[in-house]
């Protein structure tokens, strides 16, 4: 059955290139499959620009601050969305990442508006995006996740950076040493992110994150074999991808090394023993069920000697050219177009389980 099927993407968060690319890749995939695709870009101002059905997603600006180069229509969320919803567009396939678009937000505006989405929902969303509170919600289950220290509202204070550095320099000594990562709470992509190998980059690396202005909590660093691992469903019925075993060429997985080709070595099978690998799938899919997800999720961890330890989950990830759900799914045979159906499927199965 062809669907019309609209495809968000771009947004005010730093991953707003990352989210271009995603949803191209998203749209010709819902071509080759014969829907209809109305493409929808988000600028960096917030603005909402329906594209006319003449553009291609090859036309598509990776940084659109406002008005695209492109026929389209302008507006906000609100006449947008009811442009869509007379136009009977069927599902929303969100193809946002960061803030704004994978922290529930949106999710909730289209529950309100009406419309069926891709994606997990509200809750899933909202928990996942916000790492401290991910991380505070896996210890208290007892699945593991390295150390941390967090910050109250006033020890960000800028003025009270001195005694923050202080706070964190205890802390390293007590938990072992560098090296440590210090990260933003909400951003993804590797925005808002530091690692730090040895106290002469502490200062720099807390200052970095700072500057992203989302909170900063500094969690130990685990040095082994970074692995990610894909899910797709809803509980019983979710299938568990292989893990994906990650060598950046930067020597840690920076933007770059996601994004650009070649930036970084993916590996399936993960050059992890058939334990760790078993152990990783078991603890993706465990996140995937406590978060109650309805969609995709990938869960990044560190495999060291003593097993796999999470480190975040994303629940709207990268489905650029070489982001790694797509790489995961071809390693069990499925095609993009296959991984979109599932996606839409479990979107529609959503939308006809709250009426």
């Amino acid at each position: 059955m062809a669907w019309r099927v609209a495809v968000l993407m771009g947004g005010v968060s730093p991953e707003h290139a990352v989210s271009i690319r995603s949803g191209a890749t998203m749209w010709r995939g819902l071509v080759s499959l014969g829907h209809e695709v109305v493409a929808v870009v988000i600028g960096r101002d917030g603005a909402w620009n329906q594209l006319s059905d003449s553009v291609t997603p090859d036309q598509l600006p990776e940084d659109l601050l406002g008005t695209p180069l492109v026929p389209h229509v302008r507006g906000d969320a609100l006449s947008i969305t009811v442009a869509l919803k007379s136009l009977g567009v069927d599902i929303v396939m969100i193809g946002l990442h960061g803030p704004g678009g994978e922290d529930g937000s949106l999710q909730g505006f289209l529950e309100v508006a009406g419309l069926p989405y891709t994606g997990p929902g509200i809750p899933c969303s909202t928990v996942a995006m916000d790492k401290l509170w991910l991380k505070r919600i896996l210890r208290d289950m007892g699945l593991p996740t390295s150390a941390w220290i967090e910050f109250s509202e006033d020890e960000l204070n800028p003025d009270g950076f001195d005694s923050l550095l202080a706070k964190t320099e205890s802390w390293i000594q007590q938990a072992g040493g560098y090296p440590v990562v210090a990260k933003a709470r909400h951003l993804g992509s590797s925005f808002g992110v530091a690692f730090i190998g040895d106290a002469a980059a502490l200062r720099p690396g807390l200052l970095k994150v700072l500057d992203a202005g989302d909170g900063l909590f500094v969690e130990r660093g685990i040095k082994g074999v970074e692995v990610s691992c894909g899910v797709i469903g809803h509980r019983a019925e979710s299938i568990v991808f292989p893990a994906i075993e990650i060598v950046p060429r930067a020597g840690w997985f920076d933007y770059e090394s996601k994004y650009q080709p070649g930036g970084s070595l993916e590996r399936i099978p993960a050059q992890i023993s058939a334990t760790n690998e078993a152990r990783v799938r078991e603890l993706a899919l465990a996140v995937h069920c406590l978060l109650d997800a309805e969609g995709i999720t990938r869960t990044d961890m560190i495999v060291d000697s003593a097993g796999p330890w999470i480190l975040e989950t994303n629940t709207l990830p990268g489905m650029t050219a070489t982001s790694l759900i797509p790489q995961e799914a071809r390693a069990i045979g499925w095609t993009l177009e296959k991984l979109l159906t599932r996606l839409l499927e479990i979107g529609f199965a959503r939308s006809t389980t709250k009426k």
